[in-house]
């Protein structure tokens, strides 16, 4: 999806910046574009694991808050965006330490539901998670 589609049409002739984005991708999120849920919550996710290898949100002046992201990110899911599915359950099952409780039957039921919309890297990734002992 186009970043584009994110910025509400209000703020479309704005000097856009990272603010203007933020509220412009929470405006479309909460109007259900669930790609922009997505986009909303990466600009706040930096998990531990990321530290030192890739461009984190406080590069933009952002603070990080995994918390915020990992409830976006929620609805995003809910909205069935795949890339946001994902991170949700890499979460739950433990793949990102950011002080959310691992739940495999949660991690296991996204990414069912994914590979049940034909993401063939979620059908492996069920397919691992399977395997481990619950």
């Amino acid at each position: 999806m186009p970043v584009l589609e994110c910025i509400d049409v209000t703020d479309r002739n704005k000097v856009l910046n990272v603010e203007t984005f933020i509220n412009s991708a929470e405006k479309t999120c909460n109007l259900g574009k669930s790609e922009c849920c997505t986009l909303w919550g990466s600009v706040y996710f930096e998990p531990p694991e990321w530290k030192e290898s890739v461009v984190r949100s406080r590069t933009f002046g952002v603070e990080a808050d995994n918390l915020k992201a990992f409830e976006i990110f929620k609805k995003a899911c809910e909205g069935n965006d795949a890339r946001g599915c994902s991170v949700l359950g890499m979460i739950y099952a433990g793949g990102f330490d950011i002080g959310v409780e691992p739940d495999m039957s949660k991690a296991l039921e996204i990414f069912d539901k994914l590979c049940k919309l034909h993401d063939e890297k979620s059908c492996e990734m069920y397919s691992e998670l399977k395997k481990q002992p619950q």
